[in-house]
């Protein structure tokens, strides 16, 4: 007779949040980013859209002045892109560690303490050995494209730059290369499906109608695709932390009081 109460009582149970920390699979990824876009999609998309909206009209108005306008446009906007993947690290980080995202507290991390800085810097250092591995053969600037995987998060979350932050990332990356790669590539590839159309596109149309496309479209994968490979790298990073140093509560609530 009590069996109807007790079924009742454990419908009436909250279900349990889903844990994203772990080690991931190519399924389990799929569900977590599937999950965190559907209770976070409003935060995500006003950490990348405030300043990057400005920044891309910024861009396509100082393109019609002629070069030096294509170079004063695409600076900003260039340092603007770490600015932005930092700070939506930051957002994607709380979400995974089960903190309140928000926009104010991403900025104001990486804003503060000269961490922009560091990711522009660090960056530009990967960049720039990267470019050279595949000025010399094009295999090691992939092998240095994937064991740097983890550089720009490394920086926005550890407080590590440059070399330091490089390091970190070749350590968390070893033996891992292809796994990573794997798992990584299927955001990358549906950036990829949605940018050659727009390329196409572009070139049939006008000049005004080509910078209003491509305005519209580069706005709608910053806000809506990109945060989906950011997502990826910062579950990854999480998912080697747990593999290669057995992240735990005690880590856990280090990286909660940061």
């Amino acid at each position: 007779m009590t069996e109807p109460n007790i079924a009742m009582s454990n419908a009436s149970l909250p279900m349990p949040k889903r844990v994203l920390l772990g080690e991931q699979t190519m399924s389990s990824l799929f569900a977590n980013i599937v999950h965190v876009y559907r209770h976070h999609f409003r935060v995500i998309f006003f950490c990348c859209a405030l300043p990057m909206l400005p920044l891309l009209l910024l861009m396509e108005l100082l393109k019609v002045t002629g070069p030096i306008g294509v170079l004063l446009g695409m600076l900003p906007y260039f340092m603007g892109t770490f600015v932005v993947s930092g700070a939506l690290t930051v957002t994607l980080s709380d979400i995974c560690l089960g903190n309140r995202p928000t926009v104010r507290r991403s900025y104001a991390r990486i804003l503060g303490g000269n961490r922009w800085l560091y990711l522009i810097s660090t960056g530009l250092v990967l960049m720039l050995a990267m470019t050279l591995g595949m000025l010399l053969l094009i295999l090691p600037g992939l092998w240095l494209l994937a064991r740097g995987f983890f550089t720009s998060v490394i920086v926005a979350l550890e407080d590590r730059r440059n070399r330091d932050a490089i390091r970190r990332s070749f350590a968390l990356t070893k033996g891992q290369v292809w796994r990573i790669m794997g798992l990584s590539l299927p955001p990358q590839l549906l950036t990829m499906v949605f940018t050659i159309p727009l390329v196409i596109v572009k070139s049939e149309l006008p000049a005004m109608a080509a910078s209003v496309v491509t305005i519209l479209v580069t706005f709608v994968l910053v806000t809506t695709l990109t945060p989906a490979i950011a997502l990826t790298m910062v579950l990854l990073y999480y998912d080697q932390r747990v593999r290669r140093e057995s992240y735990d509560a005690q880590a856990l609530s280090e990286d909660l009081m940061r």
